[in-house]
């Protein structure tokens, strides 16, 4: 279950992280800097979940 919403969320991450790509609406470091740190956040909620679970 968590394996598979993370898999899920990061998809949506990297596609929302392309359509602001090709909109420009956003500047090209702004949004990787909010991608990073997206998925910073991601993984470190999967890190603090994964020791509860087991």
């Amino acid at each position: 279950m968590n394996e598979m919403s993370l898999r899920v969320v990061a998809c949506l991450l990297i596609i929302q992280h392309n359509q602001t790509l090709k909109t420009k609406n956003m500047r090209p470091s702004t949004g990787r800097i909010f991608f990073i740190m997206s998925i910073m956040l991601l993984f470190q909620k999967f890190l603090v979940m994964k020791p509860k679970s087991s």
